[in-house]
């Protein structure tokens, strides 16, 4: 275990278990005492006040004033990080092997009581997934990394029609989850405009050695939502202007007088005589 877990494991230990002497301490972490002291000493210079007493029933512990401080969590926060946790897996989160490391350490110091707490809470919670997120766990994890360090990627795309894919090269802006659907905001470089794409329709990536710098203030979550707000507007503009016929029976054909008329109603052609 590295020094800096170990220094973190002995406050968690002396916060949920009280005074402990420096053979317990060395027990628990499978060390040695002399490597306790060590560990002390460190967690003493940064301003931790752990407090040593001596005799048969001393050993080391913090103040009761401690007990308050930023970095332990209280029975609603423990909580809410196990349930952010269910639905980060089933949300297909790239990063979930990390997150149950995180929640492991914290179960490890925490009391017996706080983890039956914490497990009444979460047996009462359930996500139901629709989509198997796992075949490109990878490639979100990928492209997070991308956005954060500013890295121009090129994708082979498949479009939503057909097995046609393209080759794309794209500025990774940010990832969005809707509709249990991954998304990635970009900059594309063959349309010189921001795009959105299908993180599940992307077969194949890479890193290109070209760097960006996203706009300033530009939110993926924002320009993903306007999109969808724009397409459902022109949908419900399209169901004003036709005729009832034409959105709910786009197979019927009416037979009139007249010249035969073409109307397009969403992804149907139909042709009427009138």
């Amino acid at each position: 275990m590295a020094k800096s877990d170990c220094m973190l494991a002995i406050v968690w230990l002396l916060r949920s278990r009280g005074r402990m002497t420096a053979k317990e301490l060395a027990e628990t972490l499978e060390s040695s005492v002399r490597s306790v002291y060590r560990y002390v000493d460190s967690l003493c210079a940064s301003g931790v006040p752990i407090e040593a007493e001596s005799g048969r029933e001393g050993g080391y512990r913090l103040p009761i004033s401690y007990e308050s401080a930023p970095l332990f969590f209280t029975a609603e926060e423990r909580t809410a990080l196990a349930h952010s946790a269910v639905f980060a897996q089933k949300a297909g989160y790239p990063f979930t092997a990390e997150l149950t490391g995180a929640l492991r350490k914290i179960e490890y110091y925490s009391t017996p009581a706080q983890l039956e707490d914490v497990a009444l809470h979460s047996n009462g919670l359930h996500v139901m997934a629709t989509v198997d997120h796992s075949t490109y766990k990878n490639t979100l994890a990928d492209l997070e990394r991308a956005i954060a360090n500013g890295i121009t990627v090129q994708i082979t795309y498949r479009k939503a029609k057909g097995q046609t894919h393209v080759v794309r090269e794209v500025d990774p802006y940010g990832l969005v989850h809707w509709r249990d659907r991954w998304y990635v905001v970009g900059y594309c470089h063959l349309r010189v405009e921001v795009r959105n794409f299908r993180v599940d329709r992307i077969s194949e990536y890479f890193e290109t050695s070209f760097n960006f710098t996203r706009p300033e203030g530009f939110s993926a979550s924002d320009f993903f939502a306007a999109k969808q707000i724009n397409a459902t507007t022109t949908a419900d503009k399209l169901d004003r202007v036709l005729p009832w016929w034409a959105t709910t029976m786009p197979s019927m054909i009416c037979q009139n007088i007249g010249s035969w008329v073409h109307v397009w109603c969403r992804n149907h052609r139909m042709k009427h005589c009138f």
